[in-house]
């Protein structure tokens, strides 16, 4: 299972930040639209911690904080175990870096695939993949009640 660090980033009006994405299975088969919530996987020797500022660095070109670990999710789906930080940004505007890993690989879609947007936590486009759709909700209760948890909450997206 591969093991991957995200960044929850919420604005003033409670708007999270994700990547746009659109994307095409080959050539001419079909289009994907979604939003993701931003990071990636976790290196060799990388706490969560490290992944997600360096994956937010690399690909959005800012410097965030994580405060706090919310989330520990096993997606069992796409074979992932994700680590869900609230975090905030200390330096840079979110922009997507047209020279990051993403923008140069070409079954990811390339640099015209991603774009950067602050969405509604229920964005029907933030459920195309189950584990963010969850985590997004999940966020979403917290915020309602205006109270996150002092420890990470444990989370799974079955197989179908």
């Amino acid at each position: 299972m591969r093991k991957c660090a995200r960044a929850i980033i919420l604005d003033e009006n409670k708007k999270l930040l994700v990547f746009e994405r659109n994307r095409r299975d080959g050539i001419f088969g079909k289009k994907h639209h979604y939003y993701s919530i931003p990071g990636g996987g976790i290196e060799d020797g990388e706490t969560p911690e490290h992944a997600v500022m360096r994956e937010l660095n690399e690909e959005m070109m800012i410097d965030i904080a994580p405060q706090q670990l919310v989330i520990h999710q096993l997606d069992e789906l796409d074979q992932r175990e994700h680590f869900y930080y609230l975090a905030r940004i200390i330096s840079g505007i979110p922009t997507f870096n047209v020279e990051s890993e993403e923008a140069e690989n070409p079954t990811l879609g390339g640099k015209h695939a991603f774009s950067i947007a602050w969405v509604e936590l229920d964005d029907p486009l933030l459920a195309y993949h189950e584990a963010y759709g969850q985590a997004a909700q999940q966020v979403k209760a917290w915020l309602r009640k205006n109270d996150f948890p002092a420890e990470a909450v444990d989370m799974t997206v079955k197989s179908r």
